[in-house]
């Protein structure tokens, strides 16, 4: 019985600890340019502010964004890119990027990127979990 218990305990405490790390997820969250033809979705490890200045430079350029130029830009506004993926999608002259620390987190920066608005505010911030 004892060890019954034991076995109990222990495989509580495992499935507990379980939970703790896959709720400490990476939120994502997004902005969109001035303009509003631009959407990004960008980890928690990245500031708005940060999102922000990365979203004005690729405005600034005028072109369509690469992977190579959101990269240099990322690395010009001090942003640790580490293992960042990045997705880029060009749809009915609307640009997603998406920034992803995991390659598993494409589902919820994709959630993130969907709902900003097409209100007029200047920079809109969500987050998702």
């Amino acid at each position: 019985m004892g060890r019954y218990f034991m076995f109990v305990t222990m495989f509580v405490t495992m499935v507990a600890l379980l939970g703790a790390a896959l709720s400490a997820a990476i939120n994502y969250n997004s902005s969109k340019s001035n303009t509003g033809n631009i959407a990004l979705a960008y980890p928690s490890t990245v500031t708005a502010a940060q999102a922000a200045a990365v979203l004005s430079e690729i405005e600034k350029s005028g072109k369509a964004p690469t992977e190579t130029t959101v990269r240099s830009i990322l690395t010009a506004k001090g942003i640790k890119q580490g293992g960042f993926k990045v997705i880029i999608e060009q749809k009915d002259n609307k640009t997603t990027i998406l920034l992803l620390a995991d390659p598993a987190d494409e589902k919820a920066a994709r959630a993130a990127a969907a709902k900003i608005t097409t209100s007029r505010s200047n920079t809109q911030h969500n987050q998702l979990e």
